[in-house]
Formats: structure tokens, sequence, C-alpha cells
């Protein structure tokens, strides 16, 4: 299932069972991957090459504190698109905040990608309400590239993106892309109160997401007859 994203002019295929199966515990952060018919490679962590640009949207996730000005200046931009053997990327963002590096400084480095046309659309990951707005007030008023997305995490056991987030982003026509719809897999089905920690399980070895965990087991019991009855994995409901 594709869907367009949000105001941009790209679509995405929805593939939710592929966010985050990986998780990289020595950083602590979770390594997205996407499924695909081939045998994945480096560049199939959102990352497509040239011949096959129609079937993958590519996406780069970079820290904040090292996009700045001057470093989107340098050849070695070009060298990282050679590597990825793509001409430019549809959908970069940042991975987190900087509370050192200025909004705007940020947002003027990812600008000069998109006006080099090395970017098409831009976006963030993990902000909060208030900074996402104020980046969006500070492009709107500069006249600088604004973001087009936000990736955040967003389950049916961790709703807190409604209370600012969701509204703010309809508001300001900003598409959303979800990281860890079954709740770092305590949504599966695996997970139980009788069973919290299962033999060879991600949860087992780093709780994350954290999660109000009576609530989700609460959500679980009201999950598992509706899957029973449905002839559907809990899993499946658990990411709708």
């Amino acid at each position: 299932m594709e869907r367009r994203l949000c105001a941009t002019g790209a679509s995405l295929e929805l593939q939710p069972q592929g966010l985050c199966r990986e998780f990289n515990q020595r950083q602590h952060r979770p390594a997205c991957r996407r499924e695909f018919p081939h045998k994945p490679r480096t560049t199939d962590l959102f990352l497509g090459e040239r011949n096959r640009r129609q079937e993958i949207l590519p996406f780069d996730v970079l820290d904040e504190r090292v996009l700045r000005v001057e470093s989107v200046r340098r050849p070695r931009q070009a060298v990282a698109l050679k590597r990825l053997k793509t001409d430019y990327i549809d959908l970069y963002q940042i991975h987190a905040a900087d509370s050192v590096t200025p909004i705007e400084e940020t947002l003027r480095a990812l600008d000069t990608l998109v006006s080099q046309g090395k970017v098409r659309y831009i976006g963030c990951s993990n902000w909060y309400a208030w900074q996402i707005m104020k980046a969006i007030g500070i492009s709107e008023a500069k006249n600088l590239a604004k973001f087009d997305t936000l990736q955040a995490y967003y389950s049916i056991a961790g709703r807190d993106l409604e209370r600012e987030i969701a509204p703010l982003l309809e508001d300001q026509h900003t598409g959303l892309l979800v990281w860890s719809p079954l709740a770092g897999g305590l949504l599966s089905g695996k997970y139980s109160r009788e069973n919290q920690k299962p033999e060879d399980s991600r949860r087992s070895a780093f709780d994350f997401p954290i999660v109000d965990k009576e609530r989700a087991w609460r959500i679980l019991d009201v999950l598992r007859p509706v899957a029973q009855a449905h002839e559907v994995s809990v899993s499946c409901l658990g990411r709708c």
C-alpha cells in the first residue's frame, strides 16, 4: 500500500512490519531496516540505488550535531552520493535535536542541500512539538526549506504523540513516519503478564521504548480474542 508523503510529491510504500526489526545494542539506537524481495545490501537501509529508484524511497538519517553549514560545502557530499550509487536523496532526516547548534544553522545547511539538488525533501526525528514549530517558523521567516516530515515513536501502547505533535503536523501539513509501531515488540503477541521476558527477545536485553507495561497488558488482553476471531496475528492488530 502506498501513501503520499503529506505535502511532498513523494509516495511511500507502507511496510510497518519492516521498521526497527533490528536493534543496535551497542549504540542503543534502532537500526531501521525495510524488507526487499532481493538479498539485502548495505544500501537497502532505506537507501536506493539509481537503477532501483522507482522501487525504493531513498532515505537518510543524520545526527544534527554533524550537520552544519560548512559541512555541506565540501566535496564529501558528492562522494557520499556516489558511494550510495544515487544522484540525490528523496528524504533526508536529521535524527535528533542538538542543544548546541542553532536550529537556523541546521536549516540553512539543509536548505543548501535542497538548493543544490542533492536532497528533495527534509525532515526531523524525535523532536518536541515546540522545536518543530520553531523550525517551521524560522524556515518561513528566512525563506528556507521547511521540514516535510517527522519520524517519531507511536503505538497503541504509547499515544503521547496525539496530544500536541499530531495536531501540529495536521495543521502544518507535515508528514509522519512512525517507528516501533509494536512498541519494541511488546505488542507482537510474544509478551504477556506471565511471560514478560521471552527467550531471545529484544526487550529482554534492552527494554525500549519505555511504555506503561500494565496498560500494555490490558491492551493485549483485548487484542488477543479479536485477533483469534479474525484469524490474524496479534501483531497485525497492534501495528494497525
